[in-house]
């Protein structure tokens, strides 16, 4: 499971870069969202120049500073209705002093209804998916339901 996200997520990060290549020079905070993203954060920092880290659990920011750029790569495995990303996101702008921010989103699974609810953030510039899913349940599971990726890593 490890070298599958992470294959994704070298490929997302190729995505990222060939449609933004101010990301090879710039500093960039990377925000892996829980634990499901952690393999997200091995692989794509090493694709980044020195990139600064903001851990998110339980959908709270670890960190209380932002680098000062205020470019944020946050990397979530699967979003299904956005309500998590869209906390996180609120947090971060309040946490970052830049006036110039932004996040672009690098997710391996997302739902339509979570991909329209993100793309609305105001911090959000972008969002780069591997595959979207069907849709989601009543339960806001996304349909094919992969599992808790997080569990499935660790």
């Amino acid at each position: 499971m490890h070298q599958v996200v992470q294959s994704m997520t070298v490929q997302l990060v190729a995505a990222t870069k060939k449609q933004n290549p101010t990301f090879n020079t710039i500093p960039l905070t990377l925000v892996p969202i829980l634990r499901g993203a952690l393999p997200m954060y091995v692989a794509s920092s090493q694709h980044f120049t020195a990139p600064f880290c903001v851990l998110v659990v339980f959908t709270t920011v670890k960190k209380k500073t932002l680098n000062k750029h205020g470019h944020m790569v946050s990397l979530d495995t699967v979003i299904a209705t956005g309500g998590t990303i869209l906390t996180i996101c609120d947090e971060l702008m309040a946490l970052s002093s830049s006036a110039e921010r932004f996040v672009t989103f690098l997710s391996c699974y997302v739902s339509p209804k979570g991909l329209a609810a993100v793309a609305k953030h105001p911090l959000v510039r972008k969002v780069i998916v591997a595959a979207t899913a069907e849709g989601v349940d009543e339960n806001g599971y996304v349909v094919q339901y992969p599992g808790d990726v997080g569990d499935r890593l660790f």
